[in-house]
């Protein structure tokens, strides 16, 4: 202790500055330390908050882009699907389109081929008409002439050969 004496050194003031350290010490912790420490740990929280949010949005955003993709090759399905069948529809529908026009074409064929028959029977009886004027025409003009026998024979086989001839057309 002597030593310390003749150091210069006083108990006293050594006990009261470390008090003063501890005190300081004290000091520091509650007010600057433990403050810093409670803001460091609610920064700590608020980061592995925003971290859990982002993991979970990150999980959201993942499960959102797998139900687009579910739905977007669900339609391209359904597109195909309406494709095949409207395709389908499409050939069926050619396919009466041209029966139909087959069926028209022969009906239309049909009603020419009526009407050229019904022509033609008009075109006939028209030449028998004709004929038969003509015959009743060639007897007033033999009955008018009084032709001999032998005039009457030869204008009877013209007159066949007439309409023979007529009835051919």
């Amino acid at each position: 202790m002597e030593l310390i004496e003749k150091l210069g050194i006083d108990w006293k003031i050594i006990f009261a500055q470390i008090v003063n350290f501890f005190l300081l010490l004290a000091l520091l912790y509650f007010f600057l330390y433990k403050p810093i420490l409670n803001v460091l740990e609610k920064r700590r929280e608020k980061i592995k908050k925003s971290l859990e949010e982002a993991d979970a949005m990150s999980e959201k955003m993942e499960n959102v882009k797998r139900e687009t993709e579910k739905k977007i090759a669900q339609a391209e399905k359904e597109a195909v699907r309406i494709i095949r069948k409207t395709r389908v529809q499409m050939d069926k529908d050619q396919e009466k389109i041209r029966r139909k026009a087959i069926q028209e074409a022969k009906e239309i064929k049909k009603e020419a081929q009526e009407e050229a028959e019904r022509n033609k029977e008009k075109l006939v009886k028209e030449i028998q008409k004709e004929v038969g004027n003509l015959v009743v025409e060639l007897s007033e003009k033999i009955i008018k002439r009084n032709l001999q026998a032998i005039d009457k024979e030869k204008l009877n086989q013209e007159l066949i050969a007439s309409v023979k001839s007529k009835k051919k057309l």
